[in-house]
């Protein structure tokens, strides 16, 4: 997958599902878990848990 064929950031954020706002529990309609979704989350966790800059940021964000 080619990453320019998004034109915008709110397209690559629309595609994998992972806008702030979701709530959905994480299953397509076909039942099967969103792969991309639950590999970007554990990356994200993992960012924070051991990346300094990203868990910076994340204390910014979290303190508001």
């Amino acid at each position: 997958m080619a990453i320019d064929r998004f034109v915008t950031p709110g397209h690559r954020v629309a595609y994998f599902s992972v806008v702030p706002i979701e709530v959905s529990s994480g299953i397509d309609q076909n039942s099967q878990t969103r792969a991309a979704r639950r590999y970007l989350w554990v990356a994200a966790l993992s960012a924070i848990r051991y990346h300094p800059t990203v868990r910076a940021l994340c204390a910014r964000v979290m303190a508001r």
